[in-house]
């Protein structure tokens, strides 16, 4: 008994230094309905015993966010709970003291909506002790406020969205799902995009009637620990709704934006669809272009049509998905003709050209889904012909031709391209082409140029043209080719003008990397304060500026070198005929020339080339009595060429 004392006694001189706390009971709430207040970002103590078996405390939570709990307990055992307003548990755990710290440690964090909070901590097993917690709290900054269970969790109660806006939510602790009503006026394509700070998590789009249209259940990408979801349903007018609801427990923070874009359809379309059966068909005319969608919630489209007499008319069809099927009937619902397409995979359409015989009557043509693929489609019955469009024009300039790149709409034949003459002031035809690219050549370099570009669809000898779509480039200056000349701790560069430039900028490659030096008007630059004997990267870049626009030409990198340092020569006879030339070694050469002559101002011949590091040479087969002069120079191998240093001093050496 009197080991155990010890060991109690022990354990609560531990903890009353572990939390620097009187280990004296402190009066917190016995209930939720007393409990003591706190907040965040403050350190709460506390001892259990068995006259206070339980502490109570209350935090209120302004907004919807991540709540962190962390504690601490000098006991064997204790346990927490986190309570709602209503005193429902959201959280507890019962854990159990290491053995060999004595000491309980607890960390948890759950997202909550706004409200007031219980924090419980309850003695378990007759264990006393004393504990100490803190609180932490990130608001998630949802754009709807939420409160308890959640304000927007079904279809009757949901916030309403604007397309172009960003929103964002969270999935919590208490509240599993978040509500969403927009409202299309036309059938076309929404573009449903949302990250979120969880593993699973579920999107589904309803329509009125409470029924699932489009719906995805994505999984994280581990390594960035977030969901993306990029998605484009086409759906018919009406009203809808977006939920983000809870999957395999996760919860956190998302965010999301809706986009849409109107298919432009000939008949408006709302629900699962308005004429999905030849009751319901829309009737058309011949020689009219029309449009409609296959959409999540719309699996067909019905048209009716009648000829007068024997007709034989050019049908034309064009959809941008994989699969579709279209069909025609007589009026007894006897199916005629039918495809089963397939697109084209370079130009991703589906595309039928085909001329149709038809007996006088009446028939109707349906375009069905194939393979869950949706899109947008269009079809004419007769010759038809609209002004067409692109997009996307762009203008890659070189020094003395432009590449001109566009997209065009999907009824184009071709296009006219155009060269502004500003001495005729107005554009020039260049060529009519049926491509989406062309390159103009035989321009300047340097210059600011304008071209147009017309685009045109035929058909049955017939041509509409679209309107005119202009933009302006700059060519880019040529390319220069320096030169250098060195010297021992510097290297200058020049150049030769190239056509079309204001100026130049000159580079030096430093560590591995390119850095500007200078920007400059003329023809050359000296690079001082260089290392003798070392190879170094250049690069010389013209610029070309016209009004606030400047255009950069292209370079060359350019590899040189500092001339290595003057050797000093030294001379020896070593025996009958023979000399020894000795040099001091010079930092960075490649090797080394030795030259010879019987005269000190003239007449040198080259003995022989040293490798590099080597400081001697022996000159045989010397006339004896003979004064030989000598002299050596270092070079330097770099970018293909030799760069040789001076010559050292001229060393006279009478032979043996």
């Amino acid at each position: 008994m009197k080991r155990a004392i010890s060991l109690l006694m022990a354990v609560l001189m531990a903890v009353s230094v572990l939390f620097t706390v009187n280990l004296s009971a402190v009066a917190y709430g016995d209930s939720i309905l007393d409990a003591t207040t706190v907040t965040t970002g403050k350190t709460y103590t506390g001892t259990l015993s068995e006259s206070n078996t339980t502490d109570n405390f209350a935090i209120t939570l302004t907004s919807s966010g991540l709540l962190s709990f962390q504690a601490k307990a000098a006991a064997e055992y204790m346990g927490f709970r986190i309570y709602n307003a209503d005193g429902h548990e959201l959280w507890g755990s019962t854990p159990y003291w290491n053995s060999t710290s004595g000491i309980i440690s607890i960390s948890t964090s759950m997202y909550l909506t706004s409200g007031k909070y219980y924090v419980n901590m309850y003695r378990r097993n007759g264990c006393n002790g004393s504990y100490e917690f803190s609180l932490g709290f990130a608001s998630s900054g949802e754009t709807f406020k939420e409160s308890g269970w959640g304000n927007n969790n079904d279809i009757m109660n949901p916030n309403a969205v604007s397309f172009g806006k960003t929103y964002k939510g969270m999935i919590a602790k208490n509240d599993d799902t978040d509500f969403y009503k927009f409202s299309i006026a036309t059938t076309g394509l929404l573009n449903v995009k949302v990250n979120a700070s969880m593993e699973y998590i579920k999107c589904s789009v309803y329509n009125e009637s409470g029924n699932v249209v489009w719906e995805t259940t994505p999984y994280w990408n581990s390594t960035s620990r977030q969901i993306v979801i990029d998605a484009y349903p086409y759906l018919t007018s009406g009203t809808y709704y977006m939920s983000l609801s809870k999957r395999n427990g996760s919860t956190g923070n998302y965010s999301f934006s809706l986009g849409f874009t109107s298919s432009g359809e000939s008949f408006k379309e709302t629900g699962y669809g308005s004429n999905n059966s030849m009751a319901a068909a829309n009737s058309i005319e011949t020689n009219k272009l029309y449009k409609g969608v296959i959409c999540n919630n719309d699996n067909q489209d019905m048209y009716v049509f009648k000829f007068a007499k024997d007709t034989t008319i050019p049908f034309k069809f064009q959809a941008s998905m994989q699969y579709i099927y279209v069909k025609f009937f007589n009026s007894l619902g006897t199916e005629i003709k039918g495809y089963s397409c397939y697109w084209n995979s370079t130009s991703r359409k589906i595309t039928i050209d085909e001329s149709l015989t038809f007996a006088a009557g009446t028939y109707y043509m349906s375009v069905s889904k194939r393979e869950s693929n949706i899109g947008n489609y269009n079809f004419s019955l007769g010759a038809v012909l609209t002004a067409p469009t692109i997009s996307s024009l762009k203008a890659t300039p070189a020094s003395t031709s432009v590449k001109l790149t566009w997209k065009e709409s999907a009824n184009a034949t071709g296009a006219k391209v155009y060269l502004y003459d500003a001495s005729a002031k107005s554009y020039k035809a260049l060529k009519t082409i049926t491509s989406t690219s062309y390159t103009v050549t035989g321009l300047k370099a340097g210059k600011s140029y304008k071209f147009a570009v017309k685009p045109y669809a035929s058909a049955n000898g017939k041509t509409v043209w679209g309107k005119t779509y202009t933009v302006t480039a700059i060519t880019l200056p040529g390319t220069p080719a320096p030169k250098a000349t060195q010297t021992t701790s510097s290297v200058k560069l020049t150049w030769k003008a190239v056509s079309g430039a204001t100026g130049y900028r000159v580079y030096q490659k430093v560590n591995g990397s390119w850095s500007a030096k200078k920007t400059l008007t003329g023809n050359s630059y000296t690079i001082s304060g260089l290392k003798s004997g070392t190879t170094y990267q250049f690069a010389v870049r013209a610029y070309a500026k016209i009004g606030s626009k400047t255009v950069w030409g292209s370079y060359k990198t350019f590899t040189t070198a500092t001339k290595p340092a003057t050797p000093a020569i030294k001379l020896a006879s070593t025996a009958k005929g023979r000399a020894t030339i000795t040099w001091t070694n010079v930092a960075g050469e490649t090797g080394y020339q030795i030259y010879y002559s019987t005269s000190k101002s003239s007449g040198y011949k080259k003995l022989t080339n040293i490798a590099a590091n080597t400081t001697k040479v022996y000159a045989k087969n010397l006339k004896s009595g003979r004064t030989y002069y000598f002299r050596v120079r270092a070079y330097k191998s770099a970018g293909g060429k030799y760069i040789y240093g001076a010559f050292s001093n001229v060393g006279a050496l009478k032979i043996k």
